[in-house]
This record gives structure tokens, C-alpha cells and sequence, in this order.
């Protein structure tokens, strides 16, 4: 063996012969020595940077780096920022094996990276996926698993009895480690040589017999010629689409990120009578991507057929923009407003009405998708809806590996919905079953056999019965309804073939069906609802980055403003929201929140804040928290600039919200009839947590979806009016403090302890609440992924104090979900947008 030699240096670059190193070889596996850790780092460096070219240059999003701790922190972190051109944007950072402590513990292997290494690199943060460490070890062994790519078998593994302490600690398994495309152990210290050498010669050759995994060597005497993989199956994706303008960039930017070679992939798209840019939009992303995927087939429609023009529609239209002579000559559709109708197929009274015309149309094209798959020789036939968001890049790998004919991946929704049914009556229409539920709630995890898949699904062409399969025209022997997912479901039970949903995992999203007097505006907007939820617990829905970005006309709904808080520290939450309120085209000034865990016991007695004689928590008879004197000031500043800037009527909104379906119309209805009526208001809750649940609130008279407020928590969101922000203020509530949303209904006269109301001598705030409420907390206590900085704090007087609790037995967690369910208002006069956001199945 040759004696090691250092590399030459360059400036910051060190530039390593590595086969200048001694190198032990068994199995494909390759062993560097070095004299010491200086001679180490360098190359260590070197070979990451370039995995990292390597894996980016190969086609994928991201380079995946996973990272142990010890002596390794140092080494990175020392030679690595150092490295030329290291640009670390698209890197995916996890860690293999983390001790389950506080990141900022000194055993936490995150925290040293954070400190050591992140603060010299150009990673964003939302890249470096850390534990929850206030989790218990097998709930954030789950929680770990969920932020990485899931696969088959386990990925993560709780430890709780570690040799090394602390003996708990959260691990990647054998499979993950085998599924790398590169795997380095990194052993410095002579310590550390028995048991290396143990590894290498006797349980390194068992290793390789458990990993079937191909083994690549990196030098020249190294190289062999296994056989080349076989190519991905071919995929024909059918696109059809109508009056999808709203929905077609986020849906072709989820179809671009689909883990799958696009060169094995066939696009099918086809479109007809529309009254948006549906055909613009399409044909421009086609002619963008089509060098990118195998072929692409364009069916557009332009001119619809002339069947007759509803007059009777017309009343009271304003028409904003121009339908072209040539359209309106030969054939007619709806205008983007969804209230004039130009009919394009006889009988079709609006643009989510379907007559027997419009299912038979489309049950033509999609089988001549089908039929064009069979011709191109396909292997598979996948349908997808162009309003379903498919989030889980892996999808179309997931489905294949299930081996079925018909399999369909269950799509998310704000409500029960799926696109699957669990039963069907002997007529062929929906039946409700004990079944479903357990499974669209993931309690029931698989693939499992159903009567009914739609919206989104894969067809195996490769099976012989799937050659009996049609969408058109119908079995001879049918008589169900015409309808095209019946009929295509009867067509499967006569050909033998079962359908599946699987549920494994999270695959995507879709909404919930409108009813037929609904309008385009309706759907629109029910998509960027879809678009939200996705983005509550879920990488953001992009759109197209082959399409221009849609224009957004930003407005404050009417408000004099729209306060939004949020602590600085909490920039996940901050873009969330701003992406959340961008997409509904809502305008809003960001309010730094005040950060009570910053504040100590000098900076609160020089702010002249006094507790409120006599205040305990009543779920854990503690006195205020340092989140909860926070959050209160962050509001007693806005009610201060309210009255400083003589805001009328100001909204008041936290980022730790989610919206409901309708949110900015419903908003704005409310106002205008409140204004209308003229309501005398000083508070209108959007979002809270009613209290009082033994009887019901009493509704405003001839004002819709409007409740006098009773005993409430939570401060989501609420709008404020000028005199109600000068009651607050009057009320001087920084001498004697309590949490903000005990200190509202004390105003309103509706807190149950009388001896806090009585420190209060004014006590006349008009206080009211939307029903149903317009926004809801994106997390609730005890659900995985919660996090709340008011409470998880410490005591306000006492560092040491810690106000955490355990989630699964407290009492509070219980008792909100009683009242989840309790607390709803049913003799409030319903608004038509309310009832569309009721409907479910």
C-alpha cells in the first residue's frame, strides 16, 4: 500500500487523487484511509459536493443529504463552506440518528449543525427537516417519518435505550440507509479501529447480501457492467378539460413535479366550449413541455355548437369583457362571471349542470384516450380530473407497485368527499356504508376493493381484461343513470375487473363537487380552497413554472385595514399566510408580534403591566403565561393604532389560521349587510372557540349568519370597529392583565367569574360572531405537528416554570373536541354561499 500524500491546494479548493489513498475493496465497497482528520475533511468535502452535482445533474429536485452527528459536525463544518461555487439551494437535509433533546441542547446534532455549518451555507431553513424534540419518542419517530419520503417499510425508528446517553433518539433504518445512492462512514479516532475493522471483515460481506441494491465502484480498475435497468412503463396521462382556467396552473404544476420520467409519459389533452382561457392556457403549456414528454396529442374544440341562447339569463348582466364574433356566430358558452349563460349543449341550464349531452361528450373523449393508449401501445392509462392537485410526486410509481387494473389514489377534500365510494345500490347510484369513513380517515390503511373510483385513477393496459374496458358508448345491458363514472363502473363489473383506492399515504387533493345552480365564480373559488388546505400541512401548491403568473388585484375587502400577526421568528407561518391571503387577492400589513418569551420581569414592570389580582388558568391553575403576555400586547398595539389612525372598521387576523371555503365573499356579505342594517357593533368574531355551550346564542335579527357572541376563546380573527378598539383601551387593561381572549368577553359581560369582571367597571362592548365561523386554527391541542406560543412558555414572574403539558391526557385537549362538536348555533339564518359550503356528499 502507498503512502498517503495530501492534496494540492488552490485557493479554497483542495483537489484530491483519490485513488492515491489506500483502499481495502469487498463487495463493490470502497475504503479510504487517511493519516488523519486534516487529510480527511477536504476529500470528505469534495466527494459530497460531488454526489450533490451528480444527483442535480442526473434530473433530480434536490440532492438528499442525511447527516450523523459527533465529530463529523466539526469536519463539515470546517471544509465545506469553503468549497468554490457551493451552492446549497436544492439541497434536502435529515438527520440519521438524533438525540431527542432541545435543539438548542448541546447533544442536539441538529443544533450544532445549525450553529456550525447552516449559518455558513445557502440552505433555506424549510430544507432542513429536524424532529419535533417536544414530542414523545415514538410519536416523533412518527412525526420524523411523515417529513421524509416514505417507502414500504419503516424509515424511522424510535431508540430508547441507546448505549451512548442520552439514550433516547430518533434513527433511519437499514432501508433507508440501502436505498441511498451513496452511503460514507466517517470514523475518525483510533478508538474506533477494531470496531471498523469487525465491520469491514466479517459483518460487511452479510450486509451485502441483504442489500439488493446495485453496487457501483468509483474508480477505473473498479468498473463493471451490470445489466441496465429496465426502462419505467409507459404512461399515457389524459387531460380533459373545460372552463379550467382558475384551476390549470396549479394542476399542470403539479403534473410537471410528478417523480417520473417524462420521456416515458404520453400527454392526451383535449378541450371544448369554453368561456375562459382554458384553450390558451393549454395549448401554450403544451408547446412549452412538449420536447420535455414522449408525445403529445392536442384535441381543441374551439367552436361549440350552436344549440340556443337563454334570454331569461340576461337580466341584470353587466358583460365586462367581449366574446368574438366568430364564437358567438357559431357556437355559445358561459361568460367568466358564471350568470349569462350561452348554452352548449341542449337542456344545460348552467356551467356545473349536466345534461345527458355534456356526460356523453366526455365519455367520448375519454375513450378516445383510452383508445389512443391501446394504439401507442401503452402500458398504462392514467385519468386525471383538472381540478385535482396530485401532491405526492410518487404517485404514479405508488400506483403501479399496487399491480391493479383499476387503482385509484384517495384524494384529500375539505369535508367527507373522496373520489371513491365505499357502496352502491343495485341501481348504480352512491350508498353510504360504515366502511367509508374509517378509510377516508386513514383509520383503515391499504388498498381496498370498491365499486366505484373517479376523478383520478390508473387503468393497467398490460391485463388481459382490461382490453374489455369502455367509457363509451355503454354495455349493451345497462340501464343505470347516464352518467360517466357509472357507466364506466359497470363497465369494469361486467369485464371482471375490481377497482381499488389505496390510502397509504397522502396522494393529493380535490373539491368538493358544486351543486348545479353554482357558478363559475363559485368554482373558482372552491379551488383556491383546495389550494389552501393543501398548503396547511403541506409543501405550498406551485403553479406551472411554464405558464406566466396569473395577476392578482389585491384589495383590503372593504376594511380601512387588514392587521395580520405574526412573530418574526415564525417565518414558516408568515409565508403561509401571505401566500394564503395572496392567493384570495387580500391585502394586509403584517404586524410584528410581541415575543413574551423575550420580555423578563424588568421589561414588564417598566411597562406599568400588572397581573390581574386573583387570575389562574382554569385547566392548570397557573398564573399567565410569557406567550400569553405576548399575544396580548401584539393586539392591545393594533387596538393603539387603530384609534391612532381612525380606522373605521379594521380585521384582525393571527397566522396561525386557516380559511374557510368562500372566506373573502362571505366576509364581504357580512359587512354589507351589517352596514346595511345598521348594526351598532364594536367586536364580530370570524374565528374563536365558543365556551358556552348549554344553550344556543342568540341570532341577530334580519342580518344572516350573525350570533350575539357569548363566552369565547381564541383570538383567530375578528373585526374591530374605531369605538370598540377605544373601549379596550379605556378600559387601561395593561393594570390588570389576564390572557387577551379572558379579557374580551369580561368586556362584553359574558365571563363566568364574576370576581375578574368585577375589576372591570365598563363592561359594554358589542360583541357578535359570524356563524358558521370564517376561519378555524390550522392545528388543534394534541394533534401532531401543533405548536402554541402562548402556552408551551413559562410562567410570566418565573423562568423556570415551564407551562407545557402532556396533550393525550389533558384535560383541555378532551374538552375541546366536545365542544368542537357542541358548539354550533342551528335558528341563525343561513346565507345561499353558506349552504354551498355545507354541502358535503
Amino acid at each position: 500500500m502507498r503512502k498517503l500524500e495530501a492534496g494540492a491546494r488552490t485557493g479554497n479548493l483542495v483537489r484530491f487523487n483519490l485513488s492515491e489513498y489506500f483502499r481495502v475493496t469487498m463487495s463493490g465497497r470502497r475504503v479510504l484511509v487517511f493519516p488523519s482528520a486534516a487529510e480527511l475533511g477536504p476529500a470528505l468535502a469534495q466527494l459530497v459536493t460531488s454526489q450533490a452535482a451528480k444527483s442535480l445533474a442526473s434530473g433530480s429536485c434536490c440532492f438528499s443529504l442525511g447527516l450523523s452527528g459527533g465529530g463529523l459536525v466539526s469536519i463539515l463544518s470546517r471544509e465545506l463552506p469553503g468549497m468554490q461555487n457551493l451552492d446549497c439551494s436544492r439541497w434536502l437535509v435529515g438527520f440519521c440518528d438524533e438525540r431527542l433533546v432541545p435543539s438548542d441542547d448541546p447533544e442536539s446534532t441538529y443544533g450544532l449543525y445549525k450553529n456550525q455549518l447552516f449559518t455558513k451555507i445557502n440552505i433555506p431553513e424549510e430544507r432542513i427537516l429536524a424532529i419535533d424534540p417536544s414530542l414523545p419518542v415514538q410519536e416523533c419517530a412518527d412525526d420524523y417519518a411523515g417529513k421524509l419520503r416514505k417507502e414500504c417499510q419503516k424509515i424511522v425508528a424510535p431508540i430508547s435505550d441507546s448505549p451512548k446517553p442520552p439514550p433516547q433518539r430518533v434513527t433511519l433504518t437499514l432501508p433507508v440507509v440501502n436505498a441511498a445512492r451513496c452511503v460514507i462512514f466517517v470514523c475518525t479516532g483510533g478508538s474506533k479501529a477494531p470496531v471498523l475493522k469487525a465491520f469491514i471483515y466479517f459483518l460487511s460481506p452479510l450486509l451485502s447480501l441483504l442489500n439488493t441494491g446495485p453496487v457501483l465502484g468509483y474508480f477505473h480498475e473498479e468498473r463493471w457492467s451490470p445489466e441496465s435497468p429496465l426502462l419505467a412503463p409507459r404512461v399515457v396521462l389524459a387531460i380533459i378539460c373545460r372552463n379550467a382556467e382558475h384551476s390549470l396552473p396549479h394542476f399542470l404544476g403539479a403534473i410537471e413535479r410528478l417523480n417520473y420520467p417524462k420521456d416515458r409519459i404520453a400527454l392526451w389533452v383535449a378541450t371544448d366550449n369554453n368561456a375562459d382561457n382554458t384553450t390558451y392556457l393549454l395549448r401554450d403549456w403544451l408547446i412549452n413541455v412538449q420536447k420535455l414528454y414522449h408525445y403529445v396529442e392536442w384535441r381543441p374544440k374551439e367552436k361549440p355548437r350552436f344549440v340556443k341562447l337563454c334570454d331569461h339569463h340576461l337580466t341584470g348582466v353587466v358583460l365586462t369583457g367581449f366574446f368574438s364574433a366568430e364564437l358567438l356566430g357559431e357556437g355559445c358558452t358561459y361568460s367568466a362571471l358564471g350568470n349569462m349563460l350561452l348554452s352548449a349543449y341542449a337542456g344545460e341550464e348552467g356551467p356545473k349542470h349536466w345534461p345527458n349531452q355534456r356526460y356523453a361528450r366526455l365519455m367520448k373523449l375519454r375513450q378516445a384516450a383510452l383508445e389512443g393508449a391501446r394504439d401507442m401501445w401503452a402500458d398504462y392509462l392514467m385519468i386525471v380530473d383538472c381540478d385535482n392537485l396530485l401532491t405526492n410526486r410518487d404517485v404514479l410509481w405508488r400506483l403501479i407497485r399496487e399491480n391493479k387494473t383499476i387503482v385509484a389514489p384517495m384524494l384529500e377534500s375539505r369535508a367527507a368527499y373522496s373520489n371513491f365510494w365505499c357502496g352502491m345500490t343495485a341501481e348504480g347510484y352512491y350508498k353510504r356504508t360504515p366502511a367509508y369513513i374509517p378509510m377516508r380517515k386513514q383509520l383503515r390503511k391499504g388498498c381496498f376493493a370498491v365499486p366505484m373510483v373517479h376523478s383520478t385513477f390508473l387503468v393497467d393496459l398490460r391485463k388481459a381484461a382490461s382490453r374489455l374496458l369502455a367509457f363509451h358508448p355503454p354495455h349493451p345491458e345497462y340501464s343505470w343513470a347516464f352518467d360517466d363514472i357509472i357507466v364506466f363502473a359497470y363497465s369494469a363489473r361486467m369485464a371482471e375487473v375490481q377497482m381499488y383506492v389505496c390510502n397509504r399515504e397522502t396522494y393529493g387533493f380535490l373539491p368538493v363537487p358544486l351543486r348545479s345552480h353554482n357558478t363559475l365564480r363559485d368554482e373558482a373559488d372552491s379551488f383556491i380552497h383546495t389550494v389552501l388546505e393543501v398548503n396547511v400541512r403541506n409543501s405550498p401548491a406551485e403553479p406551472s413554472r411554464h405558464l406566466p403568473a396569473p395577476v392578482k388585484k389585491m384589495d383590503k375587502m372593504g376594511f380601512d385595514e387588514v392587521f395580520m400577526i405574526n412573530l418574526q421568528r415564525r417565518v414558516d407561518r408568515r409565508e403561509r399566510m401571505l401566500r394564503a391571503l395572496r392567493e384570495q387577492e387580500i391585502d394586509c400589513k403584517i404586524v410584528a408580534a410581541v415575543d413574551g418569551k423575550a420580555m423578563n420581569v424588568s421589561d414588564i414592570q417598566r411597562m406599568g403591566i400588572h397581573m390581574l389580582a386573583g387570575y389562574s388558568d382554569p385547566y392548570h391553575g397557573r398564573p399567565l403565561t410569557k406567550g400569553e403576555l405576548g399575544c396580548f400586547l401584539s393586539h392591545y398595539n393594533i387596538w393603539k393604532e387603530i384609534v391612532e389612525r381612525g380606522l373605521r372598521t379594521s380585521l384582525v387576523i393571527e397566522d396561525d389560521l386557516r380559511f374557510e371555503i368562500f372566506f373573502k365573499r362571505r366576509l364581504q356579505n357580512l359587512m354589507r349587510e351589517v352596514e346595511s342594517k345598521g348594526l351598532d357593533w364594536d367586536l364580530i368574531y370570524i374565528g374563536r372557540k365558543r365556551m358556552q355551550v348549554d344553550r344556543p346564542e342568540k341570532a341577530v335579527h334580519n342580518v344572516h349568519n350573525l350570533v350575539e357572541a357569548d363566552y369565547s376563546y381564541w383570538t383567530l380573527g375578528y373585526m374591530m370597529s374605531l369605538q370598540g378598539a377605544k373601549k379596550l383601551l379605556k378600559a387601561e387593561p395593561l393594570t390588570k392583565m389576564l390572557p387577551v381572549d379572558e379579557f374580551l368577553p369580561i368586556m362584553f359581560n359574558k365571563h363566568p367569574v364574576s370576581d375578574y369582571m368585577e375589576q372591570f367597571e365598563r363592561r359594554d362592548l358589542k360583541a357578535f360572531s359570524a356563524e358558521p365561523l370564517l376561519v378555524y386554527p390550522t392545528h388543534y391541542t394534541g394533534e401532531s405537528g401543533y405548536v402554541s406560543d402562548t402556552e408551551t412558555s413559562t410562567v410570566w414572574d418565573n423562568e423556570s416554570v415551564r407551562t407545557d403539558w402532556d396533550r393525550k391526557r389533558s384535560r383541555k385537549t378532551h374538552e375541546q373536541a366536545e365542544i368542537s362538536t357542541e358548539a354550533q348555533n342551528s335558528d341563525v339564518m343561513r346565507s345561499p354561499l353558506d349552504s354551498t359550503a355545507r354541502d358535503e356528499l
